[in-house]
């Protein structure tokens, strides 16, 4: 059995930096989510591949924002990939991965759990 569980945040902002930009029908930008997408469908293939899911902070914010002054606030986050996260999200739903769109919890946390 091989289970991968993925922070699809982290592999946003990676793909952001990291994969060429590209726009979509609408003209909006969509590099960073087609990356992401790549990336994910390369791991599906893999014949020893038995389980996936992905954890996304769909919520920048976390309780942790009340216990630590500075702590992951979302400031200086580029607005071109912040709008990626919902289509990212949708997109690997798309693929039949597990999404765990972590609200009161970080991605880490989902991780951590699953």
């Amino acid at each position: 059995m091989q289970v991968h569980l993925v922070d699809g945040t982290y592999e946003l902002f990676r793909s952001y930096f990291g994969a060429p930009p590209a726009k979509g029908a609408d003209g909006r930008e969509v590099g960073a989510t087609r990356g992401l997408m790549r990336s994910l469908f390369a791991l599906l293939k893999q014949p020893d591949v038995t389980h996936v899911a992905v954890a996304f902070d769909t919520v920048i914010e976390s309780f942790r924002n009340e216990m630590f002054d500075g702590y992951k606030t979302g400031e200086g986050l580029e607005p071109e990939l912040h709008q990626q996260f919902g289509v990212a999200e949708r997109g690997v739903r798309a693929l039949g991965v597990p999404v765990w769109s972590m609200i009161e919890f970080e991605a880490d946390d989902g991780l951590m759990s699953g």
